[in-house]
């Protein structure tokens, strides 16, 4: 089963633009994906470059309703949030593994309660099975692996303040 990484902007910037190492190598053994509302989050006040190792994916016609739809219910979250969470609900009834990745607590906590919705599950099924992290889950993992110094967990937690 193909692990798919969905990232919203502020884990994009922690994991690109925040950490003093580069994550980049790693995250190619991912299918590691992004909206376009994302692009235009993480790239409207400062040029940025998106990562090589991530794509930009777009989302059904029904997709990109709801992520208007949801402003209304969750007025504090940004559209880089909103969107990977809608993303996450179109990839869900997939073969592949769908993980979030956020650093917005409040996000995840909000998400994963719609996620197991019943109504949002019977129009989204295996919305349920969707697996939420955050940089430091990431970078965790990246150290247990070995794919990264087990230092780098710590300089983690200090840039991040985690």
């Amino acid at each position: 089963m193909q692990s798919v990484k969905i990232i919203d902007t502020c884990t994009l910037i922690n994991i690109f633009n925040s950490l003093d190492f580069d994550l980049s190598s790693c995250l190619e053994k991912y299918r590691t994906v992004i909206t376009n509302h994302v692009v235009w989050e993480y790239t409207r006040k400062i040029p940025r470059q998106i990562p090589k190792c991530i794509s930009v994916v777009g989302m059904s016609e029904e997709g990109r309703a709801l992520v208007e739809e949801t402003e209304y219910l969750l007025p504090r979250l940004g559209i880089g949030e909103r969107s990977s969470f809608v993303l996450a609900l179109e990839m869900a009834s997939s073969d592949s593994s769908i993980v979030v990745l956020s650093d917005d607590r409040d996000a995840v906590k909000k998400f994963s309660d719609l996620a197991k919705n019943d109504l949002i599950s019977s129009r989204f099924p295996g919305s349920d099975k969707i697996i939420w992290g955050d940089t430091m889950s990431l970078v965790g993992k990246f150290a247990d692996e070995g794919r990264i110094p087990s230092s780098y967990l710590d300089r983690a937690r200090r840039i991040l303040g985690a």
